[in-house]
C-alpha cells in the first residue's frame, strides 16, 4: 500500500469560489448525499440552503461546470450586481414595496438576457439551418432592448408642443436699404423619457423564452444579503427574499412549461434567512419544504459506523480521491 502525505490531502477551503478554480475540482467534489443529482434531475429544487461555510456555493460552482460540459450556458449573479442594477433603474432609495415583484422578475429576465447576449455567436450555432435565421432575428431584438437600454424602443414621447416665433430678415429686394419684413418659423419640441423597467417586462419575457426555447440556460444568484443589506430596512429585507423565492419558482415553472433544455434559475440562501421567512408567509413556507436543497454536515453520529456520517464521509472521500489523484 502506497503512502500518502498530509500535504497531499485536500479537505476544503472556506470560499467556495476559491476551492472552485482549482484544477482537480471536479475530482474532489463530494457527491455521497447526492444533492448535485437532485439540484440536476429534480425540477423543483432550486433552492440551496445551509449554515454559512456548508458548501453552498461549491455545490453551485460544480452544477455550473457539469452544466457547461453539458453544452449549457450558466451566470453567477451576486448582491453588487443587484445593487448596480437598483441604481441604474430606481436610483439610490429603497424599492417601493409594491414594485418589488416586478423588480426581481426584470432583474432575472435582464440577466438572463445578457447571458444569451454574450454567448449569442454559440446559440446560433447550435441552432438546425432552418431555426438560424430566426434565432438571429430574435437575438437582434433582445438586443436592441437591452444593450445599456439606450435604444429609441426604450424611451416614450413624454410631451408634445409647438410654438411660433418671429424671424427677422433684410429684404434685399427692396430699395431702401435695411428695410425688413418678418416670418414665422414654427419649431416642434418633443420630450422623451426613459421607460421604466416594468413596462418592457412582457416584451423581455416573450423574447427570452423563443431563444432559449432549445437550449440549457442557469442563473445562480449568490451572496443577495449583499444587497438587501446595504440597500434596503428590515422590512423591506424580508419582503424582497420572500418575493425572490416566489418569482423564481414562476419563472422556473415556465422554463419548464414552455422550453425543452435543462434551464433553470437557482437562489443560493443560508438557512437561517430562511428559517426567518417561514413564519412570515404559509404560501412561502410549502415553497421552501418543495424546493430546498439544505446542507448540513452534522447528523446523528453512528459510534460503531462512523463513516456512515456524511462529514466522516466526505473527509475519507477527500483522501480517496486525493490519493488516487496522486497516482
Amino acid at each position: 500500500m502506497e503512502s500518502i502525505a498530509l500535504d497531499d490531502i485536500f479537505i476544503g477551503k472556506a470560499d467556495g469560489l476559491t476551492e472552485a478554480k482549482r484544477s482537480d475540482f471536479v475530482t474532489l467534489f463530494y457527491n455521497g448525499n447526492k444533492n448535485y443529482n437532485l439540484l440536476k434531475e429534480d425540477k423543483s429544487k432550486f433552492i440551496i440552503s445551509g449554515r454559512k461555510g456548508t458548501g453552498k456555493t461549491i455545490l453551485a460552482k460544480y452544477y455550473e461546470k457539469e452544466m457547461l460540459k453539458d453544452g449549457g450556458f450558466v451566470k453567477f449573479v451576486n448582491g453588487n450586481d443587484i445593487l448596480f442594477r437598483h441604481v441604474r433603474e430606481i436610483g439610490p432609495d429603497d424599492i417601493n414595496d409594491k414594485y418589488i415583484a416586478s423588480f426581481i422578475k426584470y432583474i432575472i429576465l435582464f440577466e438572463i438576457s445578457t447571458l444569451i447576449l454574450d454567448h449569442r455567436g454559440e446559440i446560433i450555432l447550435k441552432a438546425n439551418v432552418f431555426q438560424k435565421i430566426g434565432l438571429y432575428r430574435k437575438i437582434k431584438e433582445l438586443s436592441k432592448i437591452i444593450e445599456d437600454r439606450r435604444f429609441e424602443d426604450n424611451f416614450s414621447l413624454e410631451s408634445f408642443s409647438e410654438e411660433m416665433r418671429a424671424k427677422g430678415n433684410i429684404d434685399t429686394k427692396r430699395k431702401k436699404i435695411g428695410s425688413i419684413h418678418a416670418e414665422g418659423e414654427r419649431t416642434k419640441k418633443k420630450n422623451y423619457s426613459k421607460n421604466s423597467y416594468f413596462s418592457i417586462i412582457d416584451n423581455l419575457e416573450c423574447r427570452v423564452l423563443e431563444i432559449i426555447k432549445n437550449i440549457s440556460i442557469s442563473i445562480i444568484f449568490d451572496d443577495i444579503d449583499e444587497y438587501t443589506e446595504k440597500i434596503m430596512d428590515d422590512q423591506i429585507f424580508q419582503l424582497f427574499l420572500i418575493k425572490i423565492i416566489e418569482i423564481i419558482n414562476e419563472v422556473n415553472e415556465d422554463l419548464e412549461n414552455k422550453t425543452s433544455g435543462n434551464s433553470k434559475i437557482i437562489l443560493l440562501l443560508r438557512s437561517d434567512i430562511i428559517d426567518s421567512l417561514q413564519t412570515k408567509s404559509s404560501n412561502i413556507n410549502k415553497i421552501i419544504i418543495d424546493s430546498q436543497i439544505l446542507l448540513n454536515w452534522i447528523g446523528t453520529i453512528d459510534l460503531a459506523n462512523p463513516e456512515n456520517n456524511p462529514l466522516f464521509d466526505l473527509i475519507l472521500t477527500k483522501i480517496k480521491n486525493s490519493n488516487n489523484k496522486n497516482n
